[in-house]
């Protein structure tokens, strides 16, 4: 029985030995995996080599080659002067060669690109105008009218107007009219150079200027002569100058005025007239008046200059 007891006592010691080692090890913990070695990215070539590239592109006009370095070079560092320059060659033959292609819209897109990377283009006068020609015209889009999408409503018709009479013509003398305004073809008598007694035929324009011609009806002559009448009342004085033209020295009824025949005995005379006419009722005119009568023929012994000779006449106008 106590051997049973000892050996039972040995197993349970025994076992306790045994496992108290591997209870007493510390948990290991799960090996962590190594990331994978990276490699570092490749440094950017250097701005002088990028231009020559650039520009090697630009030489051989390359635009679009050129323009994808320029790009490329603007993501990876700021652009240098000279490379802005360049790039700016770029966008611009990029744009010109879209331009030719029939792609006026892209080329302009090129353009403005170009101005953006290099604005000192702006000042260059080819550049602005190519930038300047390219510029769609602005268009307005019209308003609708209010109501455009309803269906409209049947709208009464107006009626038709009726014409406004027309502007009546003005009738009645003008604002300085006077008393000879609706005078124009007249027809009288006249005393005087003009052959003693002679038929006058006158033409009144304005109320002021009077040009006549007259026929001698006692003595065989002509005149012609213009008068100026100064003012537009019913006296006003005249001024004329007029050219006598005798066909004879004879009268036709045996009058024989020593006179008048002495001076047709002259010949042609032009005369200076001054006078006064006068119209008592309308249309009708009365003139009282001096003639100074000088021949053409200053050669002849009996000539004489300025003479003076008392004319008058009246006349009605139509």
């Amino acid at each position: 029985m106590k051997i049973g007891t000892r050996l039972a006592l040995a197993c349970v010691v025994c076992s306790a030995l045994l496992v108290a080692p591997w209870g007493a090890l510390p948990a290991t913990r799960a090996a962590e995996p190594t990331p994978p070695e990276t490699s570092a990215p490749p440094e950017p070539p250097p701005p002088n080599e990028r231009l020559a590239a650039i520009e090697a592109e630009l030489a051989a006009e390359r635009y679009g080659g050129a323009v994808v370095l320029c790009e490329e070079a603007a993501r990876q560092d700021a652009l240098t002067l000279e490379l802005r320059a360049a790039c700016g060659k770029a966008y611009v033959g990029l744009g010109d060669k879209l331009l030719a292609a029939g792609s006026p819209d892209n080329a302009r897109k090129r353009w403005e690109e170009a101005v953006a990377i290099d604005p000192r283009l702006i000042d260059d006068p080819d550049f602005v105008r190519r930038l300047e020609s390219s510029t769609p015209p602005r268009t307005t889009t019209p308003e609708k009218p209010p109501g455009a999408g309803k269906a409209s409503e049947p709208k009464p018709r107006p009626l038709p107007k009726k014409p406004l009479p027309l502007p009546e013509e003005r009738r009645g003398p003008p604002d300085n009219a006077g008393p000879r305004w609706d005078r124009d073809l007249g027809i009288g008598l006249s005393f005087g150079v003009d052959g003693l007694v002679a038929l006058a035929v006158g033409w009144l324009s304005d109320e002021t200027i009077l040009a006549e011609v007259s026929f001698g009806l006692i003595y065989p002559a002509a005149d012609v002569r213009v008068r100026w009448l100064g003012i537009r009342n019913c006296l006003t004085p005249y001024l004329g100058l007029g050219m006598l033209v005798p066909f004879g020295e004879q009268d036709r009824f045996g009058v024989d005025v020593a006179g008048y025949d002495s001076l047709y005995e002259l010949g042609e005379a032009i005369h200076v007239d001054i006078g006064i006419a006068y119209t008592p009722v309308h249309r009708l005119d009365l003139f009282v008046g001096v003639a100074f009568v000088t021949p053409l023929d200053q050669d002849h012994p009996d000539t004489v200059l300025f003479f003076p000779q008392v004319s008058g006449g009246v006349s009605w106008f139509f």
